[in-house]
C-alpha cells in the first residue's frame, strides 16, 4: 500500500462475484495495516461512500477493532473515528435512515480537520443530525448541500451552522424540485449569509425555489459580502423573475473580484440585462456570464452589446435559448467586433433569429474568438453563407460545436477554410450518410472530431461517436 494515498473510495461492486470478493478481501487486509488496536496508524484526508456498499463496509471493517460490534449506526462513527486526519468527506447522492445518519454525524462531530462536506442530493429524516454536527466542526470551509422534499426546519439548522462560521470560504445549495421549501426558509437563509461573518468566495444557490418576492433578500446577501465574492450562481430559480433579479443585481456594483456569474433559467427578462450593463463597469474582473434561458428580446440584446463592449476581462458568454430576434442578433454579431480581443468563447445555441443572422463575417472576423458554440432549429441559406463566411475570416477559432437540423444544410466546404480549427463537435438532429463523415476526414484537418445523430444511412449505428487524432 503506497504511503502517498490519502484518499479512501468505497465503490459499488458486488460481493458474490470474484472480483467484488477479491475486492472485499483487499479492503480488510487494508483496514488491518490501517489500524492497529482501533488506533488509526495511517492518515487517510478523503472519505467517499459511494452507492449502497458503504453500511456493509462500516459493519464488515469495524470488526477488526470490535469484534462484537453489531449496531451499524455505532458502527460507521467507530469508521469515522480511526480517521484522524479526515478533511473532506463525500456523502453525495446516498441515503440512509435515522439511525445511520446519527452515526455519521457522531463520527464527524467537532472534528478540527474537516474542512469540506458534500452532501448534494439528499432525502433523508435524519439530516438535522447532519447539520448539527457539520455546526460543531472550527474549521468547515466548503458546504455542499441539495436536499429533496426538506422542510424549512432544514434550513434553519443551515442558517445555524452559517451563523457560527467564520471560515467558511464555499456554499453551494440546491434544493431540487420535490422540495417542500418556502419563501419564509428562504429569507430565513438569506439572513444567516448577510450575518455570517464567514468570507464566502463562492456562493451557489441553484434551483434553491427563490421567487421574486426573495429579490431583496438576495441582493442583501450578495450586498453583505460582495469585498470577497468571487463566484455568484442562482441558476434554476424561475420564480425568480426581473422583480427578483434587479434588486440583487444592484448590490453586485462594487464586486471588484466577481470573477463568474450565472443566472441561468431565471426568467430575468430585458430590464435585468439591462440592470446588469447599467453596473458591468463595476465589476471589473468578470470572466464567465451565462445567461441562457432567461427570455431576452431584441431590447435586451441591445444591453447584451453594452456588456459586450463594456466587459474589459470577459472571457465566456453564454446567451443560448433566448428569443433574441434578427436585429439583435445581427447586433450582438456587431458588438463582438468592438470587444477589446478578450471575449474567447461564445455560446448561442438556439438563439431565435441567428438561423438568418448575416453579420457573422464581422462577428468571427474581427472579435478573436477560439471557440464557439451555435446551435439552429432550423437555418436558412443566407444563415449558412454567413455562418461559412465568418468561420473563413477567423483566424482565431480552435474549437467549433454546431447543432443542426440537417447534415445537408452545412456543407464539409465551410470548414475547409478555417487553419485555425482543431477541434470540431456536430450535433445533427436528422439522419446523415457515411459520405458525409467521409468527406469530412478528407477535407478538415483536425485533431479531435466528435459527431452525433439520430440515424446514419450507410451504418449500422443509431448513435455514432467518434474521435479522430
Amino acid at each position: 500500500m503506497s504511503h502517498r494515498s490519502e484518499k479512501l473510495k468505497v465503490d459499488d461492486f458486488e460481493g458474490n462475484s470474484k472480483w467484488g470478493q477479491l475486492a472485499w478481501d483487499l479492503l480488510e487486509t487494508i483496514f488491518e495495516v490501517w489500524t492497529g488496536e482501533g488506533q488509526c496508524s495511517y492518515r487517510f484526508t478523503t472519505l467517499r461512500l459511494v452507492n449502497r456498499h458503504w453500511k456493509r463496509l462500516a459493519d464488515k471493517l469495524v470488526k477488526k477493532i470490535r469484534p462484537a460490534s453489531t449496531n451499524s449506526m455505532e458502527n460507521v462513527g467507530l469508521l469515522l473515528d480511526t480517521m484522524h486526519e479526515i478533511r473532506k468527506v463525500d456523502l453525495s447522492w446516498r441515503r440512509f435512515d435515522n439511525d445511520q445518519a446519527m452515526g455519521l454525524a457522531r463520527g464527524l462531530r467537532s472534528r478540527e480537520s474537516l474542512i469540506e462536506v458534500d452532501m448534494t442530493g439528499y432525502d433523508l429524516p435524519g439530516i438535522t443530525w447532519l447539520l448539527e454536527a457539520l455546526g460543531s466542526c472550527p474549521n468547515l470551509e466548503c458546504i455542499n448541500c441539495g436536499f429533496y422534499g426538506q422542510a424549512d426546519s432544514a434550513i434553519e439548522m443551515l442558517s445555524d451552522v452559517l451563523k457560527n462560521h467564520s471560515s467558511l470560504t464555499k456554499l453551494e445549495l440546491s434544493w431540487g424540485h420535490q422540495s417542500n421549501q418556502s419563501n419564509l426558509g428562504a429569507q430565513y437563509l438569506m439572513s444567516a449569509i448577510e450575518k455570517t461573518s464567514a468570507p464566502l468566495r463562492v456562493l451557489k444557490l441553484s434551483g434553491v425555489d427563490l421567487s421574486s418576492k426573495c429579490g431583496e433578500d438576495l441582493g442583501e446577501a450578495l450586498g453583505s459580502c460582495k469585498e470577497q465574492l468571487q463566484v455568484v450562481d442562482i441558476s434554476d430559480n424561475r420564480s425568480l423573475m426581473c422583480a427578483g433579479l434587479t434588486p440583487a443585481f444592484r448590490r453586485l456594483g462594487g464586486c471588484s473580484r466577481l470573477e463568474k456569474l450565472n443566472f441561468e433559467n431565471c426568467s430575468g427578462g430585458d430590464e435585468s440585462i439591462k440592470t446588469l450593463a447599467n453596473l458591468i463597469s463595476e465589476i471589473p474582473n468578470l470572466k464567465e456570464l451565462k445567461m441562457a434561458r432567461n427570455r431576452i428580446m431584441t431590447y435586451g440584446a441591445h444591453h447584451i452589446c453594452r456588456i459586450i463592449e463594456s466587459a474589459p476581462n470577459l472571457t465566456l458568454l453564454d446567451i443560448s435559448v433566448n428569443p433574441l430576434g434578427e436585429t439583435g442578433c445581427e447586433n450582438l454579431l456587431e458588438s463582438l467586433g468592438k470587444n477589446n480581443g478578450s471575449l474567447k468563447t461564445l455560446i448561442c445555441r438556439f438563439c431565435y433569429g441567428m438561423e438568418e443572422a448575416t453579420k457573422w463575417n464581422i462577428g468571427l472576423g474581427m472579435s478573436g474568438l477560439e471557440a464557439l458554440v451555435v446551435g439552429y432549429d432550423f437555418i436558412r441559406r443566407s444563415g449558412v453563407a454567413s455562418l461559412g463566411a465568418g468561420l473563413a475570416a477567423s483566424g482565431t477559432l480552435k474549437s467549433l460545436k454546431l447543432s443542426l437540423p440537417l447534415a445537408r444544410v452545412f456543407s464539409v466546404d465551410l470548414l475547409s477554410g478555417v487553419p485555425s480549427l482543431k477541434k470540431l463537435h456536430l450535433e445533427v438532429m436528422g439522419g446523415v450518410d457515411c459520405q458525409f463523415l467521409v468527406t469530412l476526414l478528407e477535407t478538415v484537418d483536425l485533431e479531435e472530431l466528435s459527431f452525433e445523430a439520430n440515424t446514419i444511412e450507410g451504418g449500422f449505428f443509431f448513435f455514432f461517436f467518434f474521435f479522430f487524432f
